[in-house]
């Protein structure tokens, strides 16, 4: 075989080798990449990227989809309107704030955030979530940091926000204290302090309401198929008003909360059961007759008391 062929043929493999390595380093270098977003810091670059470009359809992938549908709908809500206090509160700044600074601050859910996922907890009402937190705890993480509060869930292999509240507290876009701990610098915390002309924060001495504080209050439900307006007015000596089409009942009835519970003291003792809503409204979900036997209450035959004040 002449001496050239011979090179040629030897140039030829040297290249082929070549480009399969280069081949195996571009797909090694893809699935490390794949690796990388697919985390709890990946997926707040992901939302704050499609924030950004106000991609809410595929924002919404991003957000656990809770069976309360109100809870990811608020979560999406407070994106767009770029809400600045409070539950679902969000800011492009604030995240990114996070993103360069602050990753180091997730961890495994422990406490109170893993207790929330469980079945009594605030998010364990979704049986996907409570099956997690029982057998694959190590699927949530959590953010905890300057008040700052944050859920993620592993669902199906991708991680999910489930919630989070307080977040423009990061880039200092507003702050639960009204005097911050300065540095000799004069900033708080190292970010700004300058804050934003809403109402008052409320200072951190007040004592937060129980549950039974915040469940006191007037509820009503409109039934237009039967054209009745109910009315329950629960009063702080545990006595219930209740009101037909705005007329009073004489009869006098007691409340009480029984396991995160709303319980009514009906006629011959019996009682019904109302479940406490995020969003401050209750749900009839059961009745316990005389004899202390529970009945759970159709779906379909459940209604919600609006909270009214």
């Amino acid at each position: 075989m002449p001496r050239d062929l011979i090179e040629s043929n030897s140039i030829m493999k040297r290249l082929l080798i070549l480009l399969l390595l280069i081949g195996i380093a571009g797909c090694g270098s893809d699935a490390q990449k794949a690796q990388e977003e697919n985390t709890p810091a990946g997926l707040f670059k992901k939302i704050y990227a499609l924030a950004q470009e106000e991609d809410y359809e595929k924002l919404q992938e991003c957000i656990f989809p809770h069976s309360e549908q109100d809870l990811p709908d608020m979560m999406l809500q407070g994106i767009k309107e770029q809400k600045g206090r409070g539950d679902a509160a969000y800011s492009h700044k604030a995240l990114k704030f996070l993103i360069d600074n602050h990753l180091d601050k997730l961890k495994p859910a422990a406490g109170a955030f893993l207790e929330s996922c469980m079945p009594d907890g605030d998010f364990g009402g979704d049986e996907r979530i409570a099956k997690i937190a029982k057998t694959r705890p190590q699927d949530i993480t959590m953010f905890d940091f300057e008040q700052v509060h944050i859920l993620i869930i592993k669902l199906e292999g991708e991680h999910k926000l489930v919630f989070w509240e307080r977040l423009p507290i990061l880039s200092g876009e507003y702050s639960l204290d009204k005097n911050p701990q300065k540095s000799e610098s004069g900033e708080a915390s190292g970010r700004s302090t300058e804050q934003p002309p809403a109402e008052p924060d409320p200072a951190p001495s007040v004592k937060e309401l129980t549950l039974r504080e915040k469940v006191i209050g007037t509820y009503e439900l409109e039934l237009k198929k039967f054209g009745e307006t109910q009315r329950y007015v629960l009063l702080d000596n545990s006595t219930v008003e209740y009101y037909l089409n705005g007329k009073k009942e004489e009869a006098e009835h007691k409340w009480s909360i029984v396991d995160k519970e709303v319980h009514i003291e009906r006629e011959n003792r019996a009682v019904s059961v109302f479940s406490i809503n995020k969003d401050e409204s209750i749900t009839g979900i059961a009745t316990i007759d005389e004899d202390g036997k529970r009945k759970e209450i159709l779906k379909e035959h459940q209604y919600t008391r609006k909270k009214i004040n």
